[in-house]
């Protein structure tokens, strides 16, 4: 298989009960060291170190699941521009995560560059999921944004 490539974004953070299960499973000694900021927020505020080492690693999970998730979903879409747009491909996508959407953007076979969003939940289903209709959906906004006249990306 080829090895797609597009920029991939994270802008917010994301921890799941099974990314703190996953952390609180670690033995203490095999915790983040703390830098001296969260070690004066700590104090501050009086959490203890260990609490603070867990809630640091389980965020640090959350990243990577994040990370991946976009990957896988970022794969699906190129797949789709492969088949149904030859010449466009994905150029980034961004996990907007606080505004509960993907954004993508595209560039065109004629170098036009085109940006969308699409709804957390939807990038969600097609990456839990991949069924048939739930992967349409995605293709028909993309299919959509394409063939829009000009939808600008962040920046023009």
């Amino acid at each position: 298989m080829t090895k797609i490539r597009f920029a991939s974004v994270i802008r917010g953070s994301t921890t799941s009960v099974l990314d703190w299960q996953k952390a609180m499973a670690v033995g203490k000694d095999d915790l983040p060291e703390l830098t001296p900021e969260q070690r004066a927020f700590i104090k501050r505020f009086g959490i203890s170190e260990e609490e603070y080492a867990r809630s640091v690693l389980a965020g640090r999970y959350g990243e990577e699941r994040t990370k991946e998730r976009t990957a896988a979903l970022g794969n699906t879409i190129q797949q789709i521009l492969d088949k149904r747009v030859p010449g466009a491909r994905l150029e980034r996508i961004t996990a907007e995560l606080i505004d509960g959407r993907w954004r993508l953007e595209f560039e065109t076979k004629d170098q036009r560059r085109v940006g969308t969003f699409i709804p957390r939940a939807l990038g969600d289903d097609v990456i839990d999921s991949g069924a048939p209709e739930v992967v349409r959906d995605l293709e028909t906004r993309i299919l959509a944004a394409l063939t829009a006249e000009h939808l600008p990306v962040a920046g023009e």
